[in-house]
């Protein structure tokens, strides 16, 4: 298998979770070309250091282009599998190009690509039943993915590279509250700014260190310049990782303050948490989205509510006064990042996934009574696993097969209510089929999303023949 990587942009400061699943995969052997559809900002195109072993493709043209481009790519490269990170423009153009370039495809879903008003969910629906397979980053976007559209996820943990990511036991002798993110709302640094205030009402010894940029640079600025903060409370703008790490070691905790926006947008699990658990650094957090999965209050860090800047401002205090708690959940934290949070280990998931590509199909089986239908079905879904065995088939009929299956990977599905032979199940729907294949019977309109649509037609009265001919959902038949 040689898997190409779909990035909107790469490099880019803020996905450095990327980059060590990208290096876990060149370890581990996997063959990889990369393909960025943007050019990155000037200021991060050399902080992939040392360089990655694999071959970068620049795809350059209009956005209506993309698809075909990335297809050609591809298919030059001997590409056979394509792989998007974020549910969006990638994605899009991962699904498009693999279906050109006749290869399977999937993705990662993350926070923003899913969560935030402006994702187009019929866009995104349609990705996730026609992906080969459908990854996410927490355990909370896996359940959110499953309600919301029918099929579950698999779990892949942004991973870390801990052989890199060494473990010092705080000192206690730094004063210094750390944070890291893009300057945006749901960082909620915002309120990390207002826990200031409580800290420095309290007559606390301190300094607050925020790192990153983005649009809401100019407005904290003037926040904490509003609150008489400015000489405690410093923007040190973007930084590159090897400069946060320095930052992260020396700071006396992490404060992650994520909030909700008002769009809907959330963090799914910053890296940057899992960062500071793995080198040492205690931390403070909020219990949004999948924060809780790294985060457990007084065992691996300290949880608070969000947007509650006094809970957070005591938490930090907490910290700040005792050593001993601060070291305790600090040691805990790297064993929980260690069992769960390895680059070297989620990879190999993540490997694991595109290789359960097996197609998807789904036999209607309408007639009440007699063995024709039963019989057809079997044998072409015989002949099919005979061709390709990772194929997985189901049934979906009014009755059990009269006779019964002799192959365990035939599994059947009986219908409720023998009316609605039409609307498949909610086990049916999660399946998430690839091609459904009616027997005799036109298909009605209520086809799943993405799926494929096959018509066998048997010779029946001419009558019955005619209104064959003309049923309207029989135009939108694919074959």
């Amino acid at each position: 298998m040689k898997v190409g990587y779909v990035l909107k942009v790469f490099p880019r400061l803020s996905q450095t979770f990327i980059v060590n699943e990208l290096r876990a995969h060149e370890a581990a052997g996997q063959e990889l070309v990369l393909f960025s559809l943007r050019h990155p900002k000037a200021s991060d195109q050399g902080i992939v250091v040392p360089p990655l072993g694999c071959e970068i493709v620049q795809l350059d043209g209009p956005d209506q282009e993309l698809a075909a481009r990335l297809a050609r790519s591809a298919t030059e490269r001997g590409v056979t599998h394509l792989h998007a990170h974020f549910a969006k423009l990638a994605t899009q153009v991962a699904r498009q190009a693999a279906q050109l370039a006749r290869i399977s495809f999937s993705f990662t879903a993350h926070a923003r690509d899913i969560f935030e008003a402006s994702v187009d969910e019929r866009a995104l629906a349609q990705a996730m039943q026609l992906a080969s397979a459908v990854v996410t980053i927490s355990q909370c976007n896996v359940d959110y993915l499953e309600r919301t559209f029918g099929r579950r996820p698999t779990l892949v943990y942004n991973g870390l590279p801990l052989e890199r990511l060494s473990f010092e036991a705080p000192q206690g002798n730094s004063r210094v509250l750390l944070a890291v993110g893009r300057l945006i709302e749901k960082k909620g640094f915002a309120h990390l700014v207002d826990a200031c205030l409580v800290l420095a009402q309290r007559k606390l010894d301190f300094a607050c260190e925020i790192i990153g940029d983005g649009p809401l640079a100019p407005a904290l600025e003037a926040h904490i310049a509003r609150l008489g903060l400015s000489a405690r409370v410093k923007l040190l703008g973007a930084l590159s990782q090897e400069q946060v790490l320095a930052h992260m070691r020396r700071a006396a905790l992490l404060a992650v303050p994520c909030v909700v926006a008002q769009d809907g947008d959330r963090d799914g699990l910053p890296t940057v948490l899992l960062e500071a658990m793995a080198v040492g650094t205690p931390c403070v957090a909020t219990d949004v989205t999948g924060i809780p999965e790294a985060l457990t209050h007084e065992q691996t860090g300290l949880a608070v509510a969000q947007a509650d800047a006094r809970a957070l401002a005591d938490a930090c205090q907490r910290l700040l006064e005792d050593p001993e708690l601060a070291c305790a959940l600090a040691v805990r934290a790297r064993q929980h990042v260690e069992a769960r949070f390895s680059s070297a280990a989620n990879s190999a998931l993540l490997r694991q996934a595109w290789r359960q590509r097996g197609a998807r199909i789904v036999f209607r089986v309408h007639n009440r009574r007699g063995l024709g239908h039963w019989m057809r079905s079997q044998n072409i879904a015989r002949e099919i696993l005979a061709l390709a065995p990772d194929t997985q088939v189901r049934f979906f009929a009014r009755s059990r097969p009269a006779l019964g299956h002799d192959d365990a990977r035939l599994i059947t599905h009986v219908a409720k209510d023998q009316g609605s032979m039409h609307t498949l199940p909610a086990e049916l729907v999660s399946f998430a089929p690839h091609v459904i294949v009616d027997d005799t019977i036109v298909p009605g309109p209520e086809q799943p999303q993405g799926a494929r649509s096959v018509y066998v037609m048997r010779r029946c009265a001419s009558e019955q023949q005619a209104r064959v001919f003309v049923a309207p959902s029989l135009q939108s038949v694919d074959r």
